[in-house]
């Protein structure tokens, strides 16, 4: 299921508000910042837990991705969540994306 750019449930583009409340939980900022990190390669969830625990055990991180999270980010089309297989990837070209999360990046930090 790979769309490009993310996409709402009809088919549309989302528009910059819904793609900033999607960036606006720090765990779905993380998880993408590793993902593109990773060079486009699918992921297991468990590994993606274990970068994104943030002082969380490793399965309440897993358990937040797996309920909340990827589904989420799959739902809008900016990743291509595989919950059978446990993996997570980028879904197509999200340079948008990638520009919005630098941006909010900087200016929390």
């Amino acid at each position: 299921m790979s769309r490009d750019p993310p996409h709402d449930a009809d088919g549309d583009v989302p528009s910059l508000e819904r793609t900033l409340r999607i960036l606006a939980a720090d765990r779905r900022r993380e998880t993408l910042s590793y993902l593109f990190d990773s060079d486009g390669d699918a992921v297991a969830v468990e590994e993606l837990a274990e970068e994104v625990a943030d002082g969380d055990a490793t399965e309440r991180a897993y358990q937040s991705l797996h309920h909340a999270h990827l589904p989420k980010l799959d739902d809008a089309g900016i990743v291509s969540y595989e919950r059978r297989d446990e993996r997570v990837s980028l879904a197509g070209d999200q340079s948008r994306v990638e520009e919005l999360l630098a941006a909010t990046d900087a200016v929390s930090n």
